[in-house]
């Protein structure tokens, strides 16, 4: 879902600049171009690579990591809201910072990031130390996180289509469009590297579980099985026993 989100929001910005035409695509080439080394830093360091890092700290090194519950603690919600959070704190953050660098150097032909755009930054962080909190069972937590998201994807929705049925301020959309495509792209190819890991990872849980490892001694029932069949013969035997 959240892969989907993603591609979504990489092809709505690509059909905006081809919708737009050649001139847009120029201009907004040219104000992208004002960019420095250090700005493009900047942006890819907080907009990018800081969100997967501060994903990656909560959900492996402390307790709002929702690894203490299994994969259908609160019907599944817990691991899909934190990880969709990640994806649009990536989003969020990358627009924010990108419009932040353009509006200082393109001598006012890009405006500030506004208050709207900071909010629903926070709003998907508040969404994935808020999920972390949520116990096995579903919460208001839940349901005020799941909220979070969905300003978040509200602003994105509402932002992209009023820049593409409004020609004010075109050159400024053109060029922060321009320059989301690159991001998007770094962030689906940042993004993918996680699944190698987090596949080894898996592995390791698998190889350290004992209670539902296979065991041919076990007539090729887990190992949590074979002991309640045990356990439950040794109660049968108990009454039997008492019976006779």
């Amino acid at each position: 879902m959240a892969t989907v989100l993603l591609f979504s929001i990489l092809f709505f910005a690509a059909s905006y600049l081809l919708y737009r035409g050649k001139l847009a695509r120029f201009l907004g080439n040219r104000i992208l171009s004002m960019l420095s080394s250090r700005d493009w830093a900047v942006v890819i360091l907080g907009g990018v690579i800081a969100p997967i890092i501060f994903y990656y700290a909560i959900n492996q090194h402390t307790p709002l990591g929702v690894r203490k519950w299994n994969i259908i603690a609160a019907d599944g919600m817990l691991i899909l809201v934190q990880f969709q959070s990640m994806f649009l704190l990536m989003i969020t953050a990358s627009y924010c910072l990108l419009r932040w660098r353009l509006s200082g150097e393109s001598c006012g032909l890009v405006r500030r990031t506004d208050w709207w755009a900071w909010s629903a930054l926070a709003s998907s962080l508040a969404a994935m130390l808020l999920i972390g909190s949520n116990g096995y069972e579903v919460s208001w937590m839940v349901f005020t996180a799941v909220g979070f998201l969905v300003y978040s994807v509200s602003f994105l929705l509402l932002r992209g289509i009023r820049g593409l049925i409004s020609n004010e301020r075109l050159i400024s959309v053109a060029a922060v469009n321009r320059g989301m495509i690159i991001l998007l792209m770094l962030s689906t190819i940042c993004t993918s590297l996680l699944v190698p890991f987090y596949y080894v990872d898996e592995k390791k849980w698998i190889r350290a579980d004992t209670l539902y490892t296979l065991n041919p001694e076990h007539l090729e029932l887990d190992n949590r099985s074979y002991r309640t069949m045990q356990a439950m013969k040794q109660v049968l035997d108990e009454r039997l026993e008492m019976i006779r």
